[in-house]
């Protein structure tokens, strides 16, 4: 979870400082973000399979920080 959460600390520094273009933010969300996405439901559904299924959350009403 260390590991997974400074990645992900590094990946926001480095969106935030530049200017992306819309059709590059695409590809991200697209290429390696959706890749992300699709890997933690398999492992959610192997969590679930295996008896140990991971609660589900509702993060639509979280408070946004900065």
């Amino acid at each position: 979870m260390e590991r997974f959460q400074h990645e992900l600390a590094l990946t926001d520094q480095a969106l935030a400082h530049r200017d992306l273009p819309i059709n590059f933010i695409k590809k991200l969300i697209q290429g390696p973000f959706s890749d992300v996405l699709t890997h933690i439901g398999q492992i959610a559904l192997l969590q679930r399979l295996d008896g140990r299924p991971i609660e589900g959350e509702d993060f639509s009403a979280a408070e946004i920080t900065e």
